[in-house]
């Protein structure tokens, strides 16, 4: 309610984000917005919103207008009476704080919008870092492994991969990549992991069970699950026996990249297609690392992918979006009274 600025009819906001990461930023996420202000709001949902917010918080009434929401139902249909211009998804720029969206409107409904700006930050952030991936590796498909065991429901996972996909092209997790070679509708999913392998006595009835499936060849096998060079050993003993092998393997703890730069050489020296994803919580300057010794060490790049799942969560003040209402005024959209301007 601090935003609302109490009694002013009509508010604009400038939505900016304020911090920089790696150079430039990538603006995304504004779909969400988009079908926030979709939803066509309802008498029902105006009275329940009363009643729950009938009681008292810390002894003082809560601040819910009944009487505005019901206007916005029988003088808009239902929709919030407000104007808003972006600059775009996918637009890069580089400087900050910079304005990516103003808002304009009844006082009200513009301040309603305040936690989406929040949404838009998260999600420039995912572009902004799927960005740089995209441009050390030279090539999206590269990158196939991302967040979504840090989310909660599949639309939250769609979004991730819409922004990473704004961001720098990647359009798939490690088993995603299976289903979209197999031309099947497009899921969100992740690494073939621990609680896979639960179901099995051993790492080798689980290994077996999963290269003998369709879905054998197009896996992503995490095999750290007792000790990572044991699971590289029954991988290959397996290979060696016939299976099919995996699309590739991860190691999992410990130094991720030692692992996977031995099992690279390994691999190569035998002249096995297989591919080896680096991830433990990879930022763009440790693939960079990564590259550079990949390069050293004559490793094809064709077989070194790449996954980090927290870089994209990253913490809030890495990248946030905030708003500077600037501009309030009673009167009427063409006449403005009582002009107020603040930060």
């Amino acid at each position: 309610f601090m935003a609302c600025l109490p009694g002013k009819r009509y508010a604009g906001q400038h939505v900016i984000i304020r911090k920089q990461i790696g150079g430039y930023t990538v603006a995304c996420g504004f779909w969400k917005w988009l079908e926030f202000l979709s939803h066509q709001i309802t008498k029902e949902e105006v009275d329940l919103t009363a009643d729950f917010f009938s009681g008292k918080h810390n002894d003082f009434p809560r601040q819910f207008d009944k009487a505005y929401w019901y206007h916005v139902v029988d003088d808009f249909d239902g929709y919030l009476p407000v104007k808003i211009s972006y600059v775009g998804e996918g637009v890069t720029f580089t400087g900050v704080p910079f304005p990516v969206a103003e808002i304009y409107g009844e006082t009200p409904a513009v301040w309603l919008n305040e936690p989406m700006y929040i949404q838009i930050g998260h999600l420039s952030h995912i572009a902004t870092i799927a960005a740089q991936f995209s441009e050390i590796l030279g090539d999206p498909w590269r990158f196939i492994e991302v967040m979504f065991r840090a989310l909660h429901n599949k639309e939250e996972c769609d979004d991730v991969l819409l922004a990473v996909l704004v961001g720098g092209g990647i359009i798939s997790t490690s088993n995603d990549l299976g289903a979209f070679i197999n031309g099947a509708p497009f899921k969100s999913a992740g690494t073939t992991g621990h609680c896979y392998y639960q179901q099995y006595n051993t790492l080798k009835e689980a290994l077996v069970a999963l290269l003998g499936s369709p879905l054998g060849k197009y896996s992503t096998v995490l095999l750290d699950v007792y000790k990572h060079e044991h699971g590289f050993e029954e991988l290959q003993h397996l290979i060696d026996e016939g299976y099919a092998p995996p699309f590739a393997e991860r190691p999992d703890s410990g130094d991720t990249l030692k692992m996977g730069m031995h099992d690279l050489t390994a691999l190569q020296d035998k002249d096995k297609i297989i591919n080896v994803v680096f991830e433990d919580g990879y930022k763009p300057a440790d693939v960079l690392k990564a590259e550079i010794i990949r390069k050293q060490y004559g490793l094809s790049k064709d077989r070194a992918l790449y996954g980090a799942g927290s870089a994209f969560v990253g913490p809030r003040h890495a990248l946030e979006t905030a708003y500077k209402a600037s501009y309030f005024h009673d009167g009427n959209f063409n006449t403005p009274e009582n002009i107020v301007e603040t930060m």
